[in-house]
C-alpha cells in the first residue's frame, strides 16, 4: 500500500513545486524549506491526533477517498489560476500542500505499523 501514497506524494511535490515557482509568494514561510515544511506539518498531523503510538488507527480508504476530493477542488482551482484569477493559484498550492502532507502522514504511519510489527516479534 505504501507504493501508491509514494507515487501519490512525489506528484503532489511536483505540483507544488511547481505552484511555488508561479506564485510571488507561497503559501507557506518562504524562509521555510518545502521540504522542512512537508515535515512538520506531517509531524504535527501524526502527533496531534496521537497516532505515533498506534498508527493502525489511520483509516487509509478514508483518506484516499478525501485525497480524491480534494484534489479535485485543487485541480478547479488551479483552472481558474490560469484563466487569470490570481488568488485561485495560491489555494491550488494549498490544497495540494495539504493533501502532500496527508500523503506523508501516510507513508510514515505505513512506516511506523512495519516497525511495531517487527518489534511485537
Amino acid at each position: 500500500m505504501r507504493d501508491p501514497w509514494l507515487r501519490l506524494a512525489t506528484n503532489e511535490y511536483t505540483a507544488v513545486a511547481a505552484l511555488d515557482a508561479q506564485l510571488a509568494t507561497p503559501t507557506y514561510e518562504r524562509s521555510e524549506h518545502l521540504v522542512s515544511a512537508i515535515a512538520d506539518a506531517a509531524a504535527n498531523v501524526i502527533y496531534g491526533a496521537r497516532l505515533a503510538g498506534r498508527p493502525a488507527a489511520f483509516r487509509h480508504r478514508r483518506a484516499w477517498h478525501y485525497q480524491a476530493i480534494a484534489l479535485t477542488y485543487a485541480l478547479e482551482a488551479y483552472a481558474a489560476g490560469l484563466q487569470g484569477h490570481a488568488p485561485s493559484l495560491a489555494q491550488a498550492e494549498r490544497i495540494t500542500l495539504t493533501r502532500l502532507v496527508r500523503a506523508t502522514v501516510a507513508i510514515a504511519l505505513i512506516d511506523l505499523g512495519r516497525d511495531h510489527v517487527g518489534a511485537d516479534r
